[in-house]
């Protein structure tokens, strides 16, 4: 009998460990039921007018305004109003662009009271870069023929063959748009070579200092045309003068690049 008493007790000793264990976890999950704040306490830090979740939130100011007819206050990647908003596609998803341009361009006196330049063709190249829907950068490399004139009887003379080579930065007002008109302002080199009263060959180098104006149109996504318009002075030594020089032109772009995870979005 007393075998029997000992081994039913010592089969049966977990039950209170167990029944122990169950009443301290029914206390501690009633401490935790009662020590959550009243309903009404959630949105205790809140403004009481805007303790609805579902009220509707004031309109965020943009940290920078600009006027409208400018740009659309800095709250979308393009103008909603002018030049057709892209979609589905950004000018930013191929940043790079190379272009082909020609025009005119029309030259002021080289050497005062000696040496003239007129009107004449003008060609060359673009390599730019689009940074932001704003703001890009390009060089530009061209080359310009006119026919020159020996003052004061205005002998014609050979022709003079001009080199330019510049860096611009480029503001888009209108930013992520089909139309996009810019403003570009430089610094370069322009050089002159061509044949003085004397018969001699004449080579001057000049500081270039271009500003200009212009617009781009996005045919396909790869591919634009662009017209662009030019005041280029030649800062004067004292071996040529100052000109303020001319140049009206227009050509394609191709762009190329890879699409850049800030332009993966509609404009808006």
């Amino acid at each position: 009998m007393t075998r029997t008493v000992f081994i039913l007790a010592r089969g049966a000793w977990p039950l209170p460990a167990v029944a122990l264990f169950i009443a301290l976890s029914g206390a501690a999950s009633s401490q935790e039921v009662a020590g959550l704040p009243p309903e009404d306490t959630v949105w205790r830090w809140q403004d009481p007018g805007a303790a609805d979740a579902f009220a509707p939130m004031p309109e965020l100011e943009p940290m920078v305004t600009c006027p409208g007819w400018l740009a659309d206050g800095g709250r979308s990647a393009g103008h909603r109003r002018f030049g057709q908003p892209l979609e589905g596609t950004s000018w930013l998803n191929r940043p790079f662009y190379a272009g082909w341009f020609a025009g005119a361009w029309h030259g002021d006196t080289l050497i005062d009271q000696q040496v003239s330049q007129d009107t004449g063709f003008f060609s060359g190249a673009w390599l730019g870069y689009d940074h932001s829907h704003h703001w890009g950068s390009e060089l530009r490399l061209s080359v310009f023929y006119a026919p020159i004139s020996y003052l004061p009887e205005e002998t014609p003379g050979d022709d003079v063959r001009t080199v330019v080579g510049d860096a611009n930065l480029l503001y888009y007002p209108w930013g992520d748009t089909r139309w996009r008109p810019y403003a570009s302002a430089g610094i370069g080199l322009i050089g002159f070579h061509f044949t003085d009263p004397q018969v001699l060959p004449a080579n001057h180098t000049a500081v270039l200092l271009p500003l200009g104006a212009g617009v781009k149109y996005q045919f396909r996504r790869w591919l634009a045309c662009r017209l662009d318009a030019k005041y280029n002075l030649a800062v004067g030594s004292d071996r040529i003068d100052a000109q303020h020089n001319w140049s009206v032109t227009g050509g394609f772009e191709f762009h190329w690049g890879t699409k850049s995870a800030a332009a993966s979005y509609y404009p808006w």
